[in-house]
């Protein structure tokens, strides 16, 4: 076996090799030199280079197998590439282009990850305006050879549509080969601030082919992005598969630069519904029931009094809202219920009862224009934020 894992990392020096990369070659110098605007940003010709680069990758796939190190296959293909001129080196032209005029016509390192029980997970770039272009592929060892099980590229280049990808994560659900959840987490690529948008995007991937379960995005800061796959129980019929998403955004209080986000889904067959926790702390959670639709907020907020809530909801709700909390946030007489009040940018203050049950489940009680009587022990804590994914700090 080791001697031919050797012939096979030497093969890819060899005439053969490098006549396989030609049609990339070719369509890849075409888009060398192209300039372009923050609109346009790719060329549409990636979409064909996308495809070649993919299938001479396949082609290099065998006999590569399972029990033989990515690494070194990831390795291999990079050095092909390189011997093909197909990155920008910093002894070229391109290499001198500021970040808004890019390196189109040029790739990155290819990235290959192997996940047990016989997976393979590639990752290809390719040079645009303001970033990269990721296209990620998921392949499953079955019959003796690689086979593709699924695959995301973005193709449209239409100025108004083009949503180029920056992938951080490729979570694939491991523990039936008969169907796997694949989740997507990553950002927009762009030049002038921290602040872009993040995306997850969730596919159930099964013998009838691919299906796209959930395409959502927020606005997120800097590129800490957290995710996981919880697969559910095969011996218990009750259980779900659960999926989380943590990350660092928006605030409506102006002097809070970011708070800490968390999506969490539970998936059953190709039904996707969010659930708790919603928020890591009352206040977060006032933020989440503010600016999220109606029905939405109609589902987190207690049941006995959802009509008054609903009316207060229809009168404040805004997609982004400006204002600060009001310090500290109050612990109430009941011992599950905190008090979060907020000032408008127009000076009107507002106050909300929330209901918090251990970890992270909340609900919304009350809200008036008043503070509650019941409500007066000043619980700094309570604003204090953890993470799902590094322990808490409550």
């Amino acid at each position: 076996m080791l001697s031919l894992a050797l012939s096979f990392l030497l093969a890819a020096g060899t005439p053969q090799a490098e006549r396989a990369l030609l049609p990339l070659q070719t369509t890849m110098k075409a888009i060398q030199g192209t300039r372009l605007d923050l609109e346009s940003r790719g060329d549409p010709r990636l979409a064909t280079a996308k495809r070649q680069l993919r299938d001479w990758i396949e082609s290099r796939l065998t006999p590569w197998n399972p029990n033989w190190d990515a690494s070194a296959l990831e390795k291999q293909l990079n050095e092909a590439l390189k011997a093909a001129g197909l990155f920008c080196e910093t002894q070229d032209p391109c290499a001198k282009l500021e970040p808004f005029e890019g390196a189109p016509g040029y790739l990155e390192r290819v990235e290959v990850v192997e996940q047990y029980p016989a997976l393979l997970h590639v990752k290809t770039r390719f040079q645009i305006v303001c970033g990269l272009d990721e296209s990620a592929y998921v392949y499953r060892w079955k019959d003796g050879r690689w086979q593709r099980l699924w695959e995301s590229e973005r193709n449209d280049y239409a100025k108004d549509r083009y949503d180029p990808q920056i992938l951080h994560h490729v979570l694939v659900s491991g523990k039936s080969e008969e169907s796997h959840l694949v989740l997507t987490v990553g950002r927009a690529p762009w030049c002038t601030s921290n602040w872009r948008r993040n995306f997850y995007r969730l596919w159930r991937v099964d013998s009838s082919g691919s299906r796209l379960l959930l395409d959502r995005s927020d606005v997120g800061f800097e590129d800490d992005i957290k995710a996981s796959i919880r697969t559910a129980d095969l011996f218990d019929q009750t259980s779900a598969d659960i999926v989380t998403i943590e990350f660092a955004g928006h605030s409506i209080d102006g002097g809070v630069h970011n708070r800490e986000f968390v999506r969490r889904f539970e998936v059953r067959g190709t039904q996707v519904r969010r659930i708790d926790p919603l928020a890591l702390s009352p206040r977060d959670f006032v933020d989440e029931w503010l600016t999220h639709p109606r029905t939405e907020a109609q589902a987190w907020s207690a049941s006995n009094a959802v009509r008054d809530l609903m009316d207060w909801h229809d009168k404040l709700h805004r997609d982004f809202i400006f204002g600060e909390f009001i310090s500290p946030t109050r612990h109430c007489a009941q011992p599950d219920l905190w008090q979060v009040g907020f000032t408008t940018a127009d000076a009107k203050d507002y106050y909300f009862t929330v209901q918090w049950r251990p970890p992270y489940k909340f609900a919304m009680v009350t809200v008036g224009d008043r503070p509650s009587p019941n409500c007066v022990e000043a619980d700094p804590e309570a604003d204090m934020r953890g993470t799902l994914f590094e322990g808490t700090s409550r």
